[in-house]
Parts: structure tokens; C-alpha cells; sequence
């Protein structure tokens, strides 16, 4: 939803300038040289984190797969170590891909591997409002023109520099970071309070069909290891099973009308929906057994059995 705001914002307003990524960033590369760490230099638990791609997801970062290097190793290194403040972005095998270094994040000693740059703002342009940016579908279109190579995809630093910006006046990209980090902060608290549910929504589960402890259950009898009343029955006896339609990601549509919905989650949008009202679903291929409900006017996939 942000991601479209800034979209929508940064579309009409057509006459601000464009600048070129350099004039507004220093890129920072990590140390390539000899001193680049070697696999027996890599620990589970030392001095400064050693990112790899892994922990770079979408525009967060995800620490579950972590390296380090000792101090001593750290210190023959020239380049790359990041400081608060700093955004990380992906340059090799996926692109695009960045993470803010913000003050929350636990560790103090982090270097970037050779894969990603570091992204350090100047003093012309407002840090949330470039968070704001490499998110959009702006500059997602900028970076895929300069993307060269087809084993492993690169974007080199001579090509990012020269990437434009759309880039309003100081004042107005304050005020935009604003309205679109209010926006952050309700999805926020809105995945909050879903999560609470979904933890309230198990123990209900667990207590009523697990347990077996549901209102009045002390004046049920359990016949068969089940209340008495109750029946097993085979699923295809109680609902029509389907599966979805095949849909190839090419054909997946960026600001579509309907969400598209593969064997886990939502995967993409597109123009046309397959399943008029709210469904169950669960996924069939790769993905199986997670249960979900579709919105209504959704497309449901071929990875998919409604």
C-alpha cells in the first residue's frame, strides 16, 4: 500500500528534477581484495556479522542464517563496514533487494559481503524519503535497465551511479517520508493485532478440538476418542475440492486489481479473478498443508486446491 502512495505521488508530480544516484548518496563497495574473507574464516558467533545474501530479504533484514569474522580479520579489511544509518542494497544474482541499519538492529561490527554496496546518504536528501524510493516501482524499472549479465545478473557501480532520482524539494520529501511512515506504523500495528488473534484463534483451536475442553464439555461423553455427537467424516463428502488455474509469473501484473494466490500466500496481482467469493485453500505443490481463506474476487492458481 505505501509502495503504491509514493507511486501514485511521484507520477504526477512530473515536473520535480531528476538527479543521478551519485549526487545524492555516497556507494560504498565492500573490500574485494586479497583480504576477503575465505570459508574457514567464517564463524557462528564472533566479532562483526558478514552479510550474505540471505540476510538481505526484500527490504528488511533477516538474520536467521548469520557469519562473522574475528576482530583481527575485521581490521585488515579496507572497505565496507557499515554505520548507523546506512541502507544495504543488493548488487549480484538478486538485485534490488535492501535493508535500513537502523538503531534496533542488534549488532554493532557489520561488513557487507561482495554481492551489495552500502548506500550512505548526502545532506540533500531526506533518508526516509530514499527508503521510500528504492522501494518503488521507480526505481525497480531504473535498475533493471542497467542490469547486465545472464548466469548471474549484476548491476556494477558505474551503472548505479548513473541511475536517476526523482527528487522534490527537502521540505516535500520530508512531508512525503511522513504521510507514507504513518501508513508504516498502522500496517504495523494492524499486523500486531492479527498476530495476537491468529495466536487466540490456536488456543481456541488446541482447547476445543485437541483437548477437547469447549463450553459445557464436562457433559459430553467421549465415545471413540471423540465427543459423543460428533462424526469423522472424509473431506470430499463435505466439500467440492478443485484445483486452481495456471498462471505463469510473466504474466503477473505489478499495481493488478486482484491478488493472485499461490500454494502459501499471496504471490502477485492481476487484472482478472478466478473465484468470485472468499475461499479456503491449501497448497497442493511444493508448499502443503497450510491452510488459507482467499478474499473474494481472487485468483487461485494451479499450485492450489480450492
Amino acid at each position: 500500500m505505501e509502495n503504491y502512495f509514493f507511486y501514485i505521488i511521484l507520477d504526477k508530480m512530473n515536473n520535480w528534477k531528476k538527479v543521478k544516484i551519485n549526487d545524492i548518496v555516497e556507494i560504498v563497495d565492500g573490500d574485494r581484495g586479497k583480504s576477503y574473507p575465505k570459508n574457514n574464516e567464517f564463524f557462528d558467533n564472533e566479532y562483526c556479522l558478514f552479510l550474505n545474501t540471505k540476510n538481505v530479504s526484500g527490504e528488511i533484514f533477516c538474520f536467521d542464517n548469520k557469519m562473522f569474522i574475528t576482530k583481527e580479520k575485521n581490521e585488515v579489511l579496507r572497505k565496507g563496514k557499515l554505520k548507523r544509518g546506512d541502507y544495504v542494497l543488493t548488487t549480484r544474482g538478486t538485485i534490488g533487494n535492501f535493508a535500513f541499519y537502523s538503531d534496533s538492529i542488534p549488532f554493532k561490527n557489520i561488513r557487507i559481503n561482495s554481492g551489495m554496496v552500502i548506500l550512505r546518504t548526502k545532506n540533500n536528501i531526506d533518508r526516509k524519503y530514499f527508503g521510500c524510493y528504492l522501494s518503488s516501482q521507480f526505481f525497480k524499472n531504473e535498475i533493471l535497465q542497467h542490469v547486465s549479465g545472464s548466469a548471474q545478473p549484476q548491476l556494477p557501480i558505474r551503472d548505479l551511479k548513473i541511475c536517476d532520482i526523482i527528487l522534490p524539494p527537502l521540505k516535500i520529501q520530508q512531508k512525503i517520508a511522513r504521510v507514507l511512515g504513518a501508513y508504516d506504523s498502522l500496517i504495523e500495528i494492524n499486523n500486531r493485532r492479527i498476530k495476537i488473534l491468529e495466536e487466540m484463534a490456536q488456543l481456541i483451536y488446541k482447547e476445543w478440538f485437541v483437548k477437547f475442553k469447549f463450553p459445557s464439555y464436562e457433559k459430553v461423553k467421549i465415545k471413540n476418542g471423540v465427543p459423543e455427537g460428533w462424526e469423522e467424516e472424509n473431506i470430499f463428502n463435505i466439500c467440492v475440492v478443485r484445483y486452481g488455474k495456471s498462471l505463469p509469473q510473466k504474466k503477473f501484473i505489478e499495481n493488478g486489481k486482484y491478488d493472485v494466490y499461490g500454494a502459501a500466500k499471496i504471490i502477485g496481482k492481476y487484472n482478472e479473478y478466478n473465484r468470485e467469493n472468499a475461499t479456503v485453500i491449501t497448497g497442493c505443490r511444493g508448499t502443503v498443508g497450510i491452510i488459507n481463506i482467499s478474499k473474494p474476487r481472487s485468483f487461485i492458481t494451479n499450485n492450489v486446491n480450492p
